[in-house]
């Protein structure tokens, strides 16, 4: 987790009225300022922004005066939270035009929530900066850890399009959203660019039947990132050579 963030300005305007933003969060820490996980700019010196509310422990949507963020406080810092952001402003019934849903339930209870306009053009989706991360200062940016974002353009999505309950374990995860982005839609899994880690072997060598050293005594064997090795080992001998006892080392200590 770095204080970083990312910024985009689309080349075209679009649908401003109804939009899903679904992301997968681990908060960082507690406390502190609002900070933003999606935001967007507009000329009139305005902000929409989803937000987590560092002060209160809250998700929750703020534009104008146009405020709405839930009762239940968010403090588990280990786990990840799945969060989504409907927004459809054309819905006649107030409630109805910005959802927010946690882990696949629906906010329905909230410390402060003023709705936005019956068809409301929004900030989100104008031809100005919009970020991902940050507010539009160093002030409110996110100190969390983002995976699987989507960003819906010209339609209300439910936490379904975007996960499941695994049937094994009950555990709410991810899964492939399978509809249309519209116009300025997208989707950053935030991971590798490739599946696997890089491995570079050097100087892997063997011993021989007769337990004597090769040319080079060592074998060094590099993996990037998080990774787990399983393995059986057999030891033909554990008779010291050299003054050396036979081992496997894992990250500078003896693991064998």
């Amino acid at each position: 987790m770095a204080n970083t963030y990312l910024t985009r300005t689309p080349s075209s305007a679009s649908n401003r009225r109804t939009f899903t933003i679904s992301t997968w969060v681990k908060l960082g820490s507690l406390g502190g300022n609002t900070t933003s996980i999606f935001s967007a700019w507009y000329a009139n010196s305005t902000v929409g922004h989803f937000v987590f509310r560092g002060s209160s422990d809250k998700f929750g949507w703020s534009q104008w005066s146009n405020d709405s963020y839930s009762t239940r406080l968010f403090r588990d810092v280990n786990g990840w939270y799945h969060v989504v952001l409907a927004v459809d402003t054309t819905q006649a019934t107030a409630s109805n035009r910005i959802k927010l849903y946690v882990n696949g339930v629906q906010e329905t209870s909230f410390a402060t929530s003023v709705y936005p306009s019956l068809d409301l053009d929004l900030n989100v989706n104008t031809a100005t900066a919009h970020w991902i991360g940050q507010y539009h200062s160093a002030d409110f940016i996110l100190k969390s850890y983002l995976a699987e974002m989507n960003f819906v353009d010209g339609a209300a999505k439910t936490p379904a399009d975007f996960a499941e309950t695994n049937s094994g374990t009950g555990q709410w995860i991810p899964k492939e959203y399978k509809g249309s982005y519209g116009t300025n839609g997208f989707y950053l899994p935030f991971k590798k660019a490739t599946d696997g880690y890089s491995v570079n072997f050097r100087n892997l060598l063997s011993y021989d039947s007769s337990l004597t050293f090769p040319l080079s005594p060592g074998a060094n064997f590099y993996l990037d990132g998080d990774f787990t090795i399983e393995c059986w080992v057999k030891m033909a001998d554990y008779t010291a050579r050299g003054g050396i006892n036979p081992s496997i080392l894992l990250m500078g200590s003896t693991q064998l």
